[in-house]
């Protein structure tokens, strides 16, 4: 099963916040903090965010891709 085909099924084409945190391994708060900054993890994300109201997104889709990119991590 590649990284996209099980965000789909286990998350559908956005991911919360909430479970992007899981997904990496981080801290909420750090992971909030590294959003608001251009650089690190906040940069690598920033294609994949949109928002929905006040909350936050992230697409499957381009997630999978950096997934992929960092081997798997």
């Amino acid at each position: 099963m590649t990284n996209l085909e099980f965000l789909l099924q286990k998350y559908g084409p956005l991911v919360p916040l909430a479970d992007v945190v899981d997904i990496f391994h981080a801290d909420l708060a750090a992971l909030r903090g590294a959003l608001k900054r251009k650089s690190g993890l906040g940069a690598i994300l920033a294609p994949a965010k949109t928002k929905m109201g006040r909350r936050i997104y992230f697409k499957s889709l381009i997630l999978a891709d950096i997934l992929d990119s960092r081997g798997g991590e």
